[in-house]
């Protein structure tokens, strides 16, 4: 959910949610609504309103650290450089002798395994977005582990802008990307395993039906 300066709460129905630049996150519609919000004058807020639970904690992003982390080594990159430099096909080049910014290299897109050379066409997506791991659980951590978990590399995959912006922080009972959504189910899987994360139920049933498919898929490839 995306609130402009104007005041107007853009759910992912709207045909504006993917062109705004300059927006506050909300988890839910009732929660941007609730802050002062109104909806824009197309979209029925009853509608949209119907099934989506209200949640009364309060999310912020710097509740996860002020943007990627640099670490301890002797290196100027943050995790989202780090991360380029790792996963980049072929060699990287940096914006100057400093090496602290990747500006170019050839990375594989995990919402479509479309490629990409130019660094500023992907966004570094968490896949357990940090909104939904703050309702899970996260909002009883202590900030150093919000912060291990904004950077830990299991949560993290290069994609494109749009589909990093269609998603938001909804989970896999609202949305899964166009390819490897087996792939994407493991990951949120891993995740919420590794970190004792409980997921609500249309999230832990949407998880285990796709598991389930995944599983089924795979053994019909394999007995041929």
């Amino acid at each position: 959910m995306r609130k402009t300066k104007s005041g107007l709460c853009h759910p992912p129905e709207s045909p504006y949610y993917e062109r705004l630049t300059t927006f506050e996150v909300f988890l839910d519609l009732k929660s941007c609504l609730e802050s002062g919000g109104r909806l824009p004058a197309s979209l029925d807020r009853l509608a949209l309103l119907d099934g989506r639970a209200a949640n009364d904690d309060q999310y912020d992003r710097e509740d996860f650290g002020h943007g990627w982390l640099e670490d301890d080594d002797p290196d100027c990159m943050d995790t989202r450089a780090e991360l380029l430099l790792e996963r980049s096909l072929e060699p990287v080049t940096f914006a100057s002798e400093e090496r602290c910014r990747v500006v170019s290299g050839r990375w594989v897109g995990f919402f479509t395994n479309q490629i990409y050379t130019n660094a500023t066409d992907l966004d570094l997506d968490h896949i357990v977005p940090l909104a939904a791991a703050y309702q899970m659980g996260a909002d009883q951590w202590s900030w150093e582990r919000r912060i291990a978990f904004a950077n830990d590399p299991l949560n993290l995959q290069f994609v494109s802008s749009r589909l990093n912006r269609s998603k938001g922080a909804r989970t896999p009972a609202e949305w899964m990307p166009p390819a490897n959504q087996c792939q994407y189910t493991a990951l949120w899987l891993a995740v919420i395993n590794k970190y004792n994360l409980v997921p609500d139920p249309s999230t832990q049933k949407a998880l285990t039906e796709h598991q389930s498919n995944c599983n089924t898929t795979r053994t019909e490839v394999n007995n041929g």
